[in-house]
């Protein structure tokens, strides 16, 4: 089964497990809305898609201000990420996901 991350979220929600706010974003000026409606003073701009290692392929970005959000959702759109789990062959990012910045001790990784 392969779920996106924001899927994976749903999933957790609608059985009672409490997730970070985040919204779906599938342009810029959608990732700009989702941060004004997620109301953070720091957002991760993440990219949707199948494979791990997203974050030290550059498919994880902060951002620290609405504008930057919107630069950060435009570099990721529409691009190829390749990680390790791609290999050869990529993935392209057709959305991403907003999510509110958080720091804490542990992560609970949910593979998608």
């Amino acid at each position: 089964m392969n779920l996106h991350e924001y899927q994976s979220k749903k999933l957790f929600l609608d059985h009672g497990i409490p997730v970070l706010k985040g919204e779906i974003a599938n342009s810029p000026n959608e990732a700009k809305s989702a941060a004004e409606k997620i109301q953070s003073g720091i957002w991760v701009v993440k990219a949707q898609v199948h494979a791990g290692g997203r974050g030290k392929a550059g498919g994880v970005k902060i951002a620290k201000s609405l504008a930057e959000v919107g630069e950060k959702a435009a570099e990721m759109l529409g691009t190829n990420l390749i990680t390790k789990q791609t290999d050869d062959w990529d993935c392209q990012s057709e959305r991403s996901i907003l999510s509110q910045a958080h720091q804490s001790k542990a992560n609970i990784i949910s593979a998608c």
